[in-house]
């Protein structure tokens, strides 16, 4: 109900299906509703309408009529509206409205009080402001001060800046929140800023000073609640403004520089103030006040408005590149291949998952899933492109993977890539079919068929899979010891579905079908919340999905709102926020840790596999929060900003270990890397990401703004 409170409505009326007692309240949130009631059709008999009513009548205390339109002809409306007024129950005949608020335990209606400064070199305006202001604080009445861009926030009271379209354009973010008590607010002058340009500014509420008639009011497609003054009070009222505005209109009272240009005005309005104050049906709030309790705080909500506000940030384009940054670029990629010259099996082409180093041995975890093939398979297409390996070698390695594959299937239950193999002989370890994983492999097969090493027979060995077995109505399946199931939805569904469909094999987008084709504040949020129940948002596959096809609409945008809020909370905090799944050097051995869209208390997660108590307290969410180190060069791939380059020199001068390849991620509370411990995805897709850097492979979508229309395959 909080999107019901936010444009205003303070009481609802809940129409049953069927008859059904009526009830007080029963809304949870910022609202009061009345629910239930009896269901009759204008075209009701009189005489039947009135048994019905005075049988609920002498059952009920009270109760609600709903009457239903049903071509009824004139002559037996007008025979039903006599009825009820001649009825005997004719005096306990009331509006839903007033029934609800004798209903609230706070039955008082909101008013917020603006004062407009005085302007500039107005001495006796000063002072009058100077004394009314005074006057309100003894009589404990709160207000605000909206002030212009030429006034100075100097009063002691909350400041709302005033703000206008003009040749020189809005004021920018950071010059609205300096003018600020309440950055979020702003009051609104002709000619009005477009709801774009305010929602880019900061603001969540405008409020109009002046209605036009084009004024827009409740919340526009850019997210911007609207408001007008419910009335101006300049002292030379020819009418009882307080009984004119009556029991229940909620709204701002705003004194204009007018009404306090002379003593007798301002005691005028003194007086008007005082008697709305001294109403206990009344409650008087500062405007920022008045707006929380208009609007509630709502995180999805908060997280989209911060991420307008950060647009122009965003989505800067990278400039070129100077030959001292392109040469470390090449030094981390020698570092991140280093890892597959070093630990392939030379029989199969594949390296183990992860590798824990020590001065006197190394450990290895010899099960590969299919999303680490993948990022073997990609980590090689990009290594050569980058010229690091020769192209005839890095075409044996290629096949050399692809014929373990051939015999891992051949061994396999199914024509299916099965859920986890051995990296040394390949020996199928679990023969199970993962969706996820098996979408990375088959985008690591698409790149790999368009790049200069692609071995011969691959869209053959495409062929036999059987793949169109595993999808039923567009929803990816997965199975488990023999039997199959539907995948469970994650933020690796997209990425997969757009995998699958490089391959024919069509799928559905949970993030695109949330934002379809719109391009408003409800699309977004809907994306948003869509986002939230599939879990913590981290860069990986999201962007892997940018390298790779280029963002779509959807997935662009949660880009955007991933960044912004690592770059906000790195504002606050000094900490280096880059999240993504990644391994642990030590138990649960591996996590997903992300953003909770939904969660402005603790926004970032991290969840293990193994469903341990000790897993889920925030000792170990502080503990294994880490920056990682895939991500960061992600980010410098797909949304060049000054944040992504800090992120990728922090990561260089920790996580780039002496040991081949780099440390999975650095740990945000000891600022210490995963020094012995790193992995085949990690360095895979530092490769990707270089590549795609150094390369300026940018696929359609990537680093501009969303255009409308455009969708994925």
């Amino acid at each position: 109900m909080n999107g019901v409170r936010s444009v205003a409505f303070r009481n609802v009326v809940l129409a049953p299906d069927s008859n059904a007692d009526t009830t007080d309240g029963g809304c949870p949130g910022p609202v009061t509703c009345a629910s239930g009631g009896i269901r009759l059709s204008l075209s009701t008999d009189p005489a039947e309408f009135a048994a019905i009513v005075a049988t609920e009548a002498r059952r009920t205390r009270h109760f609600q009529i709903f009457l239903q339109p049903d071509n009824p002809s004139r002559r037996g409306t007008g025979d039903l509206a006599a009825e009820l007024a001649e009825n005997d129950i004719q005096t306990t005949v009331i509006l839903p409205r007033d029934r609800i608020f004798s209903w609230r335990g706070d039955a008082s209606r909101r008013l917020s009080i603006c004062l407009e400064a005085p302007k500039a070199g107005d001495r006796r305006s000063q002072e009058n402001f100077t004394d009314l202001s005074a006057r309100l604080q003894e009589l404990s009445i709160p207000f605000s001060v909206l002030a212009s861009g030429d006034q100075p926030n100097q009063f002691a009271n909350e400041t709302i800046p005033i703000l206008q379209a003009s040749d020189a354009g809005l004021p920018t973010r950071s010059d609205a929140r300096a003018r600020s008590d309440q950055p979020g607010i702003a009051a609104i002058s002709t000619p009005a800023p477009s709801s774009r340009e305010l929602a880019h500014a900061g603001l969540r509420h405008a409020v109009h000073l002046q209605a036009e008639p084009a004024t827009f009011l409740g919340m526009d497609a850019a997210g911007v609640n609207h408001s007008v003054v419910l009335t101006r009070l300049d002292g030379l009222a020819r009418t009882d403004i307080v009984a004119d505005l009556g029991p229940h209109r909620e709204g701002v009272l705003m004194v204009p520089a007018s009404g306090f240009s002379t003593r007798a005005r301002s005691n005028a309005i003194l007086s008007v103030l005082r008697r709305f104050g001294e109403a206990p049906s009344n409650r008087l709030l500062p405007l920022s006040g008045f707006m929380e309790e208009l609007q509630p705080p709502m995180p999805v909500y908060a997280l989209m408005m911060e991420t307008e506000a950060q647009h122009a940030d965003l989505r800067l384009r990278m400039g070129s590149l100077q030959a001292p940054e392109v040469e470390e670029l090449i030094k981390d990629a020698r570092k991140a291949w280093a890892f597959f010259e070093t630990y392939a099996n030379e029989q199969t082409g594949l390296t183990p998952a992860t590798v824990l180093t020590d001065e006197t041995y190394s450990s290895t975890h010899n099960t590969l899933t299919m999303w680490d093939v993948g990022s073997s398979i990609l980590g090689l297409v990009s290594a050569e492109r980058l010229g690091l390996v020769h192209r005839s070698a890095a075409r044996e390695y290629a096949e050399r993977i692809l014929a373990s594959l051939d015999r891992a299937l051949a061994a396999n239950v199914t024509m299916l890539p099965p859920n986890e193999l051995d990296y040394k002989y390949p020996w199928v370890i679990d023969p199970g079919y993962n969706a996820c994983d098996t979408g990375r492999l088959l985008s690591a097969l698409v790149t790999l068929g368009k790049s200069a090493i692609s071995p011969a027979g691959l869209s053959k060995r495409m062929a036999d899979l059987e793949l169109d077995q595993m999808m039923s109505d567009k929803r990816l399946h997965t199975m488990a010891k023999g039997r199959k199931f539907p995948a469970e939805r994650s933020h690796c569904t997209e990425y997969a579905a757009r995998a699958f469909a490089a391959w024919g094999i069509k799928a559905e987008y949970p993030y695109s079908n949330a934002l379809a084709a719109e391009d408003d504040a409800d699309a977004r949020m809907r994306l948003l919340f869509t986002a939230s129940r599939l879990g913590q948002l981290g860069a990986e596959p999201l962007l892997l999905e940018a390298v790779e096809f280029g963002l779509s609409d959807a997935t662009g945008y949660l880009a955007d709102v991933l960044l912004g809020a690592q770059i906000a909370a790195h504002d606050e905090t000094g900490a280096m926020y880059c999240v993504s799944e990644g391994p642990l050097p030590i138990e649960p051995w591996f996590t997903y840790q992300g953003l909770d869209i939904s969660n402005r208390l603790q926004p970032w997660r991290v969840t293990a596999i193994a469903n341990k108590q000790e897993y889920r307290t925030d000792s170990f969410r502080r503990t294994n929060l880490m920056t990682s180190s895939k991500a960061a060069y992600l980010w410098a791939a797909q949304r060049w900003h000054p944040y992504s380059a800090k992120l990728v020199a922090y990561v260089r001068g920790r996580a780039r270990r002496e040991e081949p390849g780099f440390a999975a991620g650095v740990f945000m509370e000891t600022g210490l890397p995963t020094l012995q411990y790193s992995d085949a995805n990690t360095n895979g897709v530092i490769l990707q990401a270089i590549d795609a850097i150094l390369t300026k492979d940018v696929r359609p979508g990537d680093n501009q703004a969303a255009s409308p229309g455009r969708s994925v395959p």
